[in-house]
């Protein structure tokens, strides 16, 4: 993992395009992943199965202090993103 400055982050002169990854809760940090371009993956059908082709293999670690004000710094997207893990049990409900 990298350790960057948040200023760097939003500025992006560290990275260009980032997104969230996932939570290190027991650290404390936001785990942003890097992608060569975030328009193609918020494109893609499945969102999921696009970040893997665009990820740079580049992965940051942002403190939850910090989260926040990247949070809020970033454009949201036009809809809420839910994740889908496939079908969860779906088939017990039917």
């Amino acid at each position: 993992l990298l350790e960057f400055e948040l200023d760097a982050i939003l500025t992006g002169t560290a990275v260009a395009d980032v997104m969230p990854f996932c939570l290190d809760v027991p650290n404390g940090r936001l785990i942003l992943l890097e992608v060569d371009s975030l328009a193609n993956v918020h494109a893609a059908p499945f969102e999921d199965r696009a970040v893997p082709l665009h990820a740079t293999g580049r992965v940051f670690a942002l403190p939850f202090a910090e989260a926040e004000r990247w949070a809020s710094a970033v454009t949201p997207p036009r809809a809420v993103f839910v994740w889908s893990v496939g079908r969860c049990g779906s088939t017990c409900l039917h």
